[in-house]
């Protein structure tokens, strides 16, 4: 019934500080469904009595709803280009926000391009998943981050530690991570040379993604880059605010 499902939410909004106004119902309500049939749990509003009562599945609803699976160099040609064609027009120190940075590989990819580039660089990397930062901060990873990524990045910036790999150093000093919930973007002052916001979009509602799209504008430098998942893209309004630049990997400039 639909008054169960606005009470859930009201649950929800309350317990996680998560809106889920701003996400789109059909993946909201998949990843609901997930967990109250792994209770078997069959109403909306029995689930909501649920989680007020057990913090242990109020945690796993969270991870449930901020889902996070990244790797190194995840769609390796963006990050070429990035090296390749971005890099050489931008002064250093060159400022780059990964929003939406899951457990940190994406942000780490950044660091070590840059290394590799020589260019000098500081990263913002965010989420609102806390358990996802703490274990991004650790920098600690198995085999199955590392899929996408050239043979020489596990030996040139990780320490191997039996069947894990620890991010080098000099490599994790340069991302600062913040745990951070995109609703409150305008909160940030700071202007960045390249936002990649990456399959994040794609659980938004067209008006958040809207919203979000003009925060963006307004916190890149003039000329900066606005980087997106594969089956992410402009429309409305924001076709006015971005020129494309490589359609075919969701990169736009602001215009």
């Amino acid at each position: 019934m639909e008054w169960e499902f606005d009470l859930l939410k009201k649950t929800i909004r309350e317990l996680l500080n998560f809106d889920p106004d701003n996400y789109k119902e059909k993946p909201f309500k998949r990843r609901l469904s997930s967990r109250m049939r792994a209770l078997k749990v069959n109403s909306y509003a029995e689930y909501a009595r649920i989680i007020k009562s057990d913090m242990e599945e109020l945690e796993r609803l969270k991870n449930a709803l901020t889902i996070n699976v990244t790797k190194f160099f995840r769609n390796r040609e963006v990050f070429k280009i990035i090296q390749r064609e971005i890099l050489p027009e931008l002064d250093e120190p060159v400022d780059i926000w990964s929003a939406g940075c899951a457990t940190g590989e994406e942000p780490y990819t950044l660091a070590i391009i840059l290394l590799e580039a020589r260019k000098k660089g500081r990263i913002l990397a965010t989420d609102v998943d806390e358990q996802a930062i703490e274990k991004a901060k650790r920098g600690v990873y198995n085999e199955f981050s590392f899929e996408e990524t050239p043979y020489f990045v596990k030996t040139r910036y990780f320490d191997r530690d039996g069947d894990n790999y620890i991010i080098n150093e000099r490599v994790r000093e340069m991302v600062e991570f913040k745990v951070h919930d995109l609703k409150e973007l305008s909160s940030f002052h700071r202007l960045f040379d390249i936002i990649l916001c990456r399959n994040v979009f794609i659980y938004f509602s067209k008006d958040f993604q809207e919203e979000l799209m003009k925060e963006f504008y307004m916190r890149l430098k003039s000329g900066g880059f606005l980087i997106l998942g594969k089956v992410e893209g402009m429309f409305g309004q924001n076709v006015k605010l971005f020129r494309p630049y490589n359609l075919k990997e969701r990169i736009y400039r602001k215009a």
